[in-house]
């Protein structure tokens, strides 16, 4: 869905907690959403993924996010 949002041309995007951003907010986004699941499908347990979460991306705040929505992705592994 981002990735088709990229395409149109809003000047001003509202992500949510943040201030408003342009377009390159669909980037970031999409970055951000690749970068975790292959984190996910590559650490063996919930701690490892967030602990390579939060290496990669150290400027982040919300990290006891990560305690939320992690156990989901590992509950069939």
């Amino acid at each position: 869905m981002l990735k088709s949002l990229r395409g149109k041309n809003y000047k001003w995007i509202m992500p949510g907690h943040v201030m408003p951003m342009g377009p390159e907010f669909f980037d970031k986004a999409i970055q951000y959403y690749e970068t975790t699941l292959k984190i996910i499908g590559e650490s063996p347990d919930v701690k490892t993924a967030n602990e390579k979460l939060i290496k990669a991306y150290p400027r982040y705040g919300g990290t006891f996010l990560l305690d939320l929505f992690l156990p989901a992705f590992y509950k069939n592994k």
